[in-house]
Formats: C-alpha cells, sequence, structure tokens
C-alpha cells in the first residue's frame, strides 16, 4: 500500500496489518485466508510515496476478491487514521545565470478566465431586413424578408 512521504510508516503499518487482520478474522472472509497477514515492512521509497507491503496467503483463483476488499478496506482505515494516500508533487528550482541564490519557484497565478462579450445586434431596417444585408444573403435557407416598394 503506498502512502504519502510525511506518514510516519510506523503508524501506517499498524493501521495496515490491523486492518489486514481484521478481515482475515471476519466470518465472510476468514475461509480466504491460509495464513494471518504477514507485514513485510517499507518496500520502495518512490518519487511521490513510501510502499508498505503486507502479505496474505489466499487459495487459488481468490487472490483478486481478496485485495479489492483489502484495498477498501485499508482506504477506509487510513481515512480513519488522517494518514494520506500520495499524490504526485513535483519541486522546481530556478536558476539564476547571474550565480545568484537559487531558490524554489513559487506557482504562478492561473491565467485569468476568457471574457464572453455579447456581440452588439445589427439595427433592422423597416423593411424586415438586417441593416446593410440584403435578402438571400444568408446562404440556402429561404427567405420571406422582400424588398421594400
Amino acid at each position: 500500500m503506498r502512502v504519502a512521504y510525511d506518514t510516519d510508516t510506523d503508524a501506517a503499518a499498524e493501521v495496515l496489518l490491523a486492518t489486514a487482520n481484521e478481515m482475515s478474522h471476519d466470518p465472510q472472509w476468514a475461509d480466504s485466508f491460509l495464513d494471518d497477514p504477514e507485514l513485510l515492512g517499507v518496500e520502495m521509497l518512490a518519487a511521490d510515496e513510501v510502499t508498505i507491503r503486507i502479505s496474505v496467503r489466499t487459495p487459488p483463483a481468490e487472490q483478486f476478491k481478496v485485495q479489492r476488499e483489502l484495498n477498501r478496506r485499508f482506504k477506509r482505515a487510513l481515512d480513519a487514521a488522517g494518514i494520506e494516500i500520495p499524490f504526485p508533487q513535483r519541486t522546481i528550482w530556478v536558476r539564476r545565470d547571474d550565480d545568484g541564490p537559487t531558490t524554489p519557484a513559487t506557482p504562478a497565478a492561473p491565467p485569468p478566465p476568457p471574457t464572453v462579450r455579447p456581440q452588439p445586434r445589427k439595427p433592422r431596417s423597416t423593411t424586415g431586413q438586417i441593416a446593410g444585408e440584403h435578402a438571400g444573403d444568408h446562404g440556402d435557407a429561404p427567405s420571406d424578408v422582400t424588398e421594400g416598394p
């Protein structure tokens, strides 16, 4: 299971192991566990996460349904314990060419949304046509507007 870098890995491991043990003793799931779940520890330190491994032995063809239920329970237990599941994060460093200090870049403000302004309506002539246009200038659409007298 992956957790955020600022997570206390011992606390997260306890939550995960307790959750797996609870499921292994649940009457609905007990037959799907061949042994008690085993905490294998911190498996990997990746760019955005710390991976904690729990091992569970299941009968053939039951590992996927057990894994899905464990994941559901892990998510609930981690949320309840205030332990964050990771999301990608990056720190960008800006180097100055004038040998000035190197500092983390501050994120730029998002651009403002585009402004949509309604187009002014063209005044209509007394014959019902739009001023500056002639009957029939609307492509293939039939026109019931006629020229004036």
